[in-house]
């Protein structure tokens, strides 16, 4: 239940990035979205509210349109 709490999220995803690295696994990070939001995209305990969902929208488009250049 911890280790999506807003406060270590950057260090989680840090230890799941590696490991998708290490396997050849696409990998999407949503921390630098979610800290670059001018509004607060949680809700509570690392659960996103509206504005989460849509920063990750916006940063799954932005992704899979990179992926296909």
């Amino acid at each position: 239940r911890g280790v999506m709490k807003y406060s270590n999220g950057p260090k989680h995803y840090a230890t799941v990035r590696a490991w998708c690295d290490a396997n050849a696994i696409d990998c999407l990070d949503f921390t630098p979205a979610l800290l670059a939001s001018p509004a607060n995209p949680y809700r509570f305990e690392g659960h996103w509210n509206a504005t989460g969902h849509r920063v990750a929208a916006t940063a799954l488009v932005e992704h899979f349109d990179a992926r296909r250049r």
